[in-house]
Parts: structure tokens; sequence; C-alpha cells
């Protein structure tokens, strides 16, 4: 039965509350909301979703004059699964897509993510603490894509005529993280 499928079940919803301050002057504040839910399945993957959702506001600053032309909203949405592999490690896997929307189209975007990677939970290999230690390796591609083209910058190899740059960032992200308990629940963490 479909009950036996799903043996934990959470849903938190959560707001969102950031300032950012940049050259001690405001930079943005933004507002917003979110939904987490996480789901165990078959007693060995674990699902979690996520949408958010953030106002952006802007302040423009005499060394700074157009940034208010990023204020806008982010809407992220993201799935994370994770599956067990043994009784200490387990596969992870992440897609997420941000639409950010800006007042100026050349920093609006499309962001999707792809990202895998591998966790596992190992006894204290020195035996000076005797708490576990917790490894993830993993890797990330992310694929930007910009509603128009930005007018700061000719992309014409003739400088007669002007031709604004059009953005499709593309970039790889790659990354280890060891996690070096302290106490029960104090842990030194190195990226």
């Amino acid at each position: 039965t479909p009950d036996d499928r799903v043996s934990r079940l959470s849903v938190k919803p959560y707001a969102i509350l950031t300032e950012v301050g940049l050259g001690e002057a405001q930079y943005f504040k933004s507002l917003g909301t979110g939904l987490e839910s996480t789901a165990s399945v078959w007693d060995d993957l674990a699902i979690r979703t996520i949408f958010e959702f953030r106002q952006k506001d802007f302040s423009n600053a005499r060394d700074r004059p157009l940034s208010s032309g990023l204020d806008g909203n982010d809407k992220l949405v993201t799935l994370q699964l994770r599956q067990r592999v043994t009784a200490n490690s387990e596969l992870l896997g992440q897609f997420d897509f941000l639409d950010q929307d800006t007042r100026f189209p050349w920093y609006a975007n499309r962001t999707y993510g792809l990202t895998g990677g591998y966790h596992i939970i190992y006894d204290d290999p020195t035996g000076w603490i005797g708490l576990p230690w917790e490894t993830t390796v993993g890797a990330s591609r992310l694929w930007s894509l910009y509603q128009s083209p930005d007018p700061c910058c000719n992309t014409s190899a003739n400088p007669a005529i002007f031709v604004p740059a059009s953005r499709h960032d593309r970039r790889w992200r790659f990354g280890i993280a060891q996690a070096v308990p302290v106490t029960d629940n104090v842990a030194l963490v190195v990226q």
C-alpha cells in the first residue's frame, strides 16, 4: 500500500529576512518565504523539496549608482535525493532551478543546476575524540541563461559596430567537505 512506502514526512514553512551591507552602506534587503518538505521512501531514499520566493530591494550608493537595477525577485525550486548505499554511506543528487527577475533585463536569468555526490560516515581514524567523521565529495554543473544582452560590453570585432554581450554562463564546481566532530553537537568542517 502507499502508506508502507513513506515512513516519514515533514513539511516546514519558513520566513526569510536578509540585510546586506557593502562599504558601510546598505547594499540590499530581502523579504521572502519558503516551504520545505522531506519524505523517507522505501526506508533508504530521502526526498527533499524546497520552494523559496524572495523580493530583493537594492540601494544605490555613490560608488554604485545603478544597484537598484538589481531590484526584483527570486524563485527557487530544489529537489534533493539521498539514496543509502550502505549502513554508513549514501549517494546524493540534486536539481535546482532559479528564476531571477531584475529591473535591468541583462541581469535577469534562469539558472539550472545538477549536483551529484557521495557521503560517508566512519570511525575516528585518530582515536582521539572517538566520534565519527564525515566526508562528502561532489560535483555540480550550472547553466545560467540571461534574458537580454548586457549593454556594458561590445563583443564586435569591429570597434565601429556596437554589439552588446550576450551572456549564457556555464560553470563546473567540484568539492570535498570533511567534518571532524569536536563534541557531540559541534564539528570543525573544512571545505
